[in-house]
């Protein structure tokens, strides 16, 4: 990440869900706000159809499947959301909250529900000015964290917010995995562990080893690691899911659902035009807190 510039890869997390909700009237995941948040650059592509078509239906035709994994695990885990504030949930804390624009788009039914988001510094400086550019501003039980994840835990980051330990919370994890090393994520999810009220969930997606699926399979997600590599994020972690259950459940996750690519596609794309396809190899972990 650049100073004064917010992570690559969210901006490109944006772009995305504003592709979807301009050019496929958010199908499968709406977000009228992406737009503003993303870069000047993608913005002045989104605008033009034929920029778009270049640059995005083209160029980037082979990364796709990166696109399908940003709108699956986004709609997977606020559907998820709904369902737990109907079961007590009180607290959504977005961990690498990135340009995610959920305190903005907050549905009402979800009444009182406090969302806690913790993203660098920076990220989060960028993602005020964008926002205040176009007039609009996070509203209601919001708390914007800043915090270095390289110097500060989780559970220490949200000592100092309006976080709840004792209540029942949402924990959102998305896009942050791949670009940490093993040894950090798990280090990070113990730390989430240690701040979990029992009862409270954890969504994350994943990347599973490259030797673990097909040549086919494992070629799409090379071309998708070259991609973030190219933008300064390369992709450390791959992740074992046998391992990964069993270390979750050490530390008082209980396995809801581990989603293959299978799975979200079933869920999300299947009638969707051809080549929206999760990649095989990219995972999506849903845990709930069980207690130590």
């Amino acid at each position: 990440m650049k100073d004064q510039q917010a992570s690559a890869t969210a901006d490109m997390t944006a772009m995305i869900r504003a592709h979807e909700h301009i050019y496929a009237g958010g199908e499968v995941f709406d977000d009228p706000f992406a737009f503003a948040l993303t870069s000047p650059g993608w913005r002045r592509i989104l605008r033009s159809r034929v920029a778009k078509a270049i640059v995005i239906d083209a160029l980037l035709r082979p990364f796709r499947g990166g696109a399908a994994v940003v709108l699956g695990r986004a709609r997977y885990v606020e559907d998820q959301l709904l369902r737990a504030t109907k079961e007590g949930c009180t607290q959504y804390v977005l961990v690498g909250a990135g340009m995610d624009s959920f305190a903005l788009r907050q549905p009402s039914e979800l009444g009182t529900l406090k969302v806690i988001e913790l993203d660098h510094p920076t990220t989060q400086a960028v993602k005020r000015r964008r926002l205040a550019s176009i007039g609009d501003e996070v509203t209601g039980d919001v708390d914007l964290v800043a915090v270095d994840f390289e110097t500060e835990s989780v559970a220490e980051a949200l000592e100092g917010s309006a976080y709840d330990p004792a209540a029942r919370a949402v924990f959102c994890w998305m896009g942050v995995t791949y670009y940490l090393t093993e040894e950090t994520v798990y280090s990070a999810l113990a730390s989430m562990a240690s701040c979990c009220a029992p009862g409270s969930e954890l969504v994350f997606d994943y990347q599973v080893p490259a030797g673990s699926i097909d040549e086919q399979d494992s070629g799409v997600l090379r071309r998708l690691d070259w991609l973030v590599a190219k933008v300064g994020e390369p992709v450390i972690a791959e992740l074992d899911p046998n391992e990964l259950s069993e270390r979750l459940n050490r530390i008082g996750f209980v396995v809801v659902a581990d989603l293959s690519a299978r799975v979200l596609d079933q869920m999300y794309f299947e009638h969707r035009e051809a080549g929206l396809r999760v990649p095989n190899g990219m995972r999506v972990m849903h845990v709930r807190y069980a207690g130590p």
